[in-house]
C-alpha cells in the first residue's frame, strides 16, 4: 500500500474511547496517529443504522430514532386533515413504526426514560392516525390499530429472532450464541437454551443473555411451535 493510501485511511479512520457512564473523571483525548496524520476522536458512530455512543448507553441512537420519527409524524399531522382514518393507519405502520422498529432486539435494554419518551411519541402518532383527543386510551389506541405497546414488540421480535436462532434459521453468527443444555433427550427441555454466565449486571444486558432469558421464560409449547408464522402468532397473543 503507498503512502497515499496509508494516509487517505488515516484521515478516514475514527476512534472512540469507552468510558463509565458514571466515571466522575473525563478522561483526556486521546492523540493517535497514523502514518503521520492524527486519528479523530468521536463520542459516537453509527455502525449499520445503529448509534454506539462511548458510554455504551442508546440516549444517542434513541434521539436519533425520534428526530426521524418527528419528521413523519409532523407530516401525519398534515396528513390528518384530509385523509381517511384507514390511509392515516396505513401510513403510520408504513412510515412510522419500520423506523422504530428498526434493530429493536438490539437497543431493547435502553433506559426506562428514552423507552417511554419513544413510546410518548409513538401514542401521539397513533391519535394523529384515529384523529382520537390528547387524553385517548392508549391501549385502546393500540388494539383499535391491531397493535401493541413498543416493549411488547421488542420483546416480540426477540423471542422471534431466538426462535430463528433455535432452529438455526438464523446467521451462524447469532445461532453459535446459543447453546442447548448437555443432556436434553428429556422432551421437557429439548427446547431449552442455556443461559450464558455473566459476572456483572452490565453482562445481563447483552443480546444473548437477554434472549435466553426471555426464551427460558416462554412455555414449552410456545417454544416448540413448528414454524416461524404458527410461532410469530402465538408471540404475539402471548405478549399482547
Amino acid at each position: 500500500m503507498t503512502n497515499n493510501g496509508l494516509k487517505l485511511n488515516a484521515e478516514k479512520t475514527k476512534c472512540m474511547l469507552i468510558r463509565s457512564p458514571r466515571a466522575r473523571i473525563v478522561p483526556p483525548p486521546l492523540h493517535i496517529h497514523l502514518s503521520g496524520s492524527q486519528i479523530e476522536q468521536v463520542s459516537s458512530f453509527k455502525l449499520l443504522g445503529v448509534l454506539i455512543n462511548d458510554t455504551l448507553t442508546w440516549t444517542d441512537h434513541i434521539n436519533h430514532v425520534i428526530t426521524k420519527v418527528s419528521r413523519n409524524v409532523n407530516l401525519l399531522r398534515r396528513l390528518s386533515w384530509f385523509l381517511p382514518r384507514s390511509l392515516l393507519a396505513l401510513y403510520l405502520k408504513s412510515y412510522i413504526l419500520p423506523l422504530i422498529d428498526y434493530c429493536d432486539v438490539v437497543w431493547d435494554n435502553c433506559t426506562q426514560h428514552d423507552s417511554s419518551r419513544l413510546q410518548s411519541l409513538f401514542n401521539y402518532a397513533c391519535r394523529l392516525a384515529l384523529r382520537r383527543p390528547r387524553l385517548s386510551s392508549s391501549s385502546a389506541l393500540w388494539k383499535d390499530l391491531g397493535l401493541s405497546s413498543l416493549c411488547c414488540r421488542r420483546k416480540l421480535h426477540l423471542a422471534e429472532m431466538t426462535y430463528k436462532c433455535h432452529k438455526s434459521l438464523a446467521p451462524p453468527y447469532l445461532s453459535s450464541l446459543f447453546c442447548l443444555p448437555a443432556h436434553h433427550h428429556n422432551t421437557r427441555t429439548k427446547s431449552v437454551v442455556n443461559l450464558p454466565v455473566v459476572r456483572t449486571t452490565f453482562g445481563q444486558h447483552a443480546f444473548a443473555f437477554r434472549c435466553a432469558s426471555l426464551w427460558r421464560s416462554l412455555p414449552a409449547s410456545l417454544r416448540e411451535s413448528g414454524s416461524p408464522e404458527e410461532f410469530s402468532r402465538a408471540a404475539y397473543c402471548y405478549f399482547d
